[in-house]
């Protein structure tokens, strides 16, 4: 009974680990947009389901968090983070910012799913599925050209 009840705490744990948005992430998709045409670097959208899908919590917990994203998204990236948790349901006016985000990028049907767009509001490529630290980066520096 012990060992049973300490494995669904650590899921819970584990699932609510980035039921609010990493450190130093936007959350509002047309703030961010204006601070990476003033600062001339591409944003990278997070369109997730953090406490829900097990990508999106595996990529919070497993790459997000890891120093080496860190590093590189500080360094290149203004990262935004559009979240769909199910505990707590989103309120009315984040449920419109969510639609209006989604509309102007079409992340498509599947979380997670990551939206590279230039400073200009260009839409460079789309990454979707949990992804290791390295390949995150390695694909973010492609859709930029590095």
């Amino acid at each position: 009974m012990k060992k049973m009840l300490f494995a669904l705490l650590s899921a819970v744990s584990v699932a609510t680990a980035f039921a609010a948005a990493p450190e130093n992430w936007f959350t509002d998709y047309e703030v961010a947009a204006k601070r990476a045409a003033r600062e001339k670097l591409p944003m990278l959208v997070l369109f997730t389901g953090s406490d829900w899908c097990p990508g999106c919590i595996a990529l919070g917990t497993r790459t997000l968090s890891t120093a080496e994203f860190k590093e590189f998204a500080k360094k290149n990236l203004i990262p935004v983070y559009l979240d769909s948790p199910r505990n707590p349901p989103l309120t009315a006016a984040q449920r419109r910012k969510l639609a209006a985000a989604s509309e102007k990028l079409q992340p498509g049907p599947y979380v997670p799913t990551s939206v590279v767009v230039s400073p200009e509001g260009k839409v460079l490529a789309r990454i979707v599925g949990y992804k290791s630290a390295g390949d995150y980066i390695a694909a973010i520096k492609s859709a930029l050209g590095k």
